[in-house]
């Protein structure tokens, strides 16, 4: 079975809106360690499958966290501004075996800073938000 999340990083990379400011660091679940800035984390927060009488329904809707890490505020917020406008709501086709029906931001951002643990003085900047990702499964 197709996975979405890969299939959604593949979708993503394919708007240059948002490659140009990360190029192809986009992770699941975590940055990887000693990731060049800006980059992008994005997981899973929960799925939800459609419900039929008497046969199984391929349909599911996934909601996405998605984190844009930074070594500014300012840089942070345009990787997140860059997936808002990058037309994903305006996607409908097949991505790595995945049937997208549609990708909506659906919370607020975030704004977070995490302290330097590695003694420097360098924060890292957050800018998080929620997308749902409607979907049909085993096309």
């Amino acid at each position: 079975m197709a996975n979405v999340g890969i299939a959604f990083r593949t979708l993503c990379l394919t708007k240059t809106a948002i490659t140009n400011l990360i190029g192809q660091r986009m992770y699941p679940d975590v940055l990887v360690q000693g990731s060049q800035m800006p980059a992008v984390a994005y997981y899973i927060i929960s799925t939800e499958r459609e419900k039929l009488i008497g046969k199984m329904s391929r349909l599911a809707h996934s909601r996405f966290q998605i984190d844009c890490y930074a070594m500014t505020r300012s840089q942070a917020n345009a990787v997140a501004q860059a997936f808002r406008t990058s037309q994903l709501d305006e996607y409908r086709g097949i991505t790595a075996s995945i049937m997208f029906n549609g990708i909506e931001i659906d919370s607020g951002e975030q704004y977070l800073q995490e302290p330097p643990t590695d003694g420097s003085q360098e924060h890292r900047y957050l800018t998080s938000f929620d997308m749902l990702v409607h979907y049909t499964e085993g096309v």
